[in-house]
């Protein structure tokens, strides 16, 4: 039995699934998983013993001073990730950065993707998994692959996976490092079709 950790580059992830699975002016909630089922799908794709012991999701914040409704929408989407996962959830967030004279939706992810490289690495060097599944497209991010498979030809442990999705050539490529595919019928399966945009009330009294 391996004990896997997932880490999650949220907006990557919202976005390549949009990119595969949606149409560009799709509403802004299509692309959006569940992050327990979205995680246990991917343990799902390796050996049937391996154990999810570990979700770490990292995204930006927005800033509730400049952005008050998609703050609003974050927070109850990050509350319900708590709901559903418990323990076995860690959300790293970073506010974002706002670019002076560009919408608010053009703000960018600032530090998201070194802290992920900064809890694989370090959860890795303490054992505290055997596998690590990387949720992510983002070549930044493959020092971290480089980084786990060094340590595991030093010390056995840990291994590394990456994910693709369908129909999108975009991906991490790393020697002898296996990439997950996410299918169409997979996200599917994950989806999260909640509007947080609307209040718990809102969605419970549609007008």
């Amino acid at each position: 039995m391996r004990r896997v950790a997932v880490f999650i580059d949220w907006q990557n992830c919202y976005h390549l699934a949009r990119l595969a699975f949606h149409e560009q002016y799709d509403p802004s909630r299509y692309g959006n998983v569940r992050p327990k089922a979205f995680a246990e799908m991917l343990v799902e794709k390796g050996d049937a013993r391996d154990e999810l012991v570990h979700i770490g999701i990292y995204r930006g914040e927005p800033d509730p001073r400049k952005d008050a409704q998609t703050h609003a929408a974050h927070m109850r989407m990050r509350q319900a990730w708590l709901d559903e996962c418990g323990d076995l959830v860690r959300v790293r967030t970073r506010p974002l950065r706002y670019l002076m004279g560009r919408p608010l939706s053009d703000a960018e992810e600032k530090g998201i993707d070194v802290q992920l490289a900064i809890d694989a690495m370090v959860m890795g060097v303490q054992h505290e998994y055997d596998y690590a599944i990387l949720a992510t497209t983002d070549t930044d991010l493959l020092p971290v692959v480089e980084g786990l498979t060094a340590l595991r030809m030093a010390t056995g442990r840990p291994e590394v996976a990456v994910i693709g999705w369908a129909g999108v050539e975009q991906h991490l490529t790393a020697p002898a490092t296996p990439v997950l595919w996410i299918g169409k019928r997979d996200y599917e399966v994950v989806r999260n079709r909640v509007d947080y945009n609307l209040s718990a009330e809102q969605r419970r009294n549609p007008r």
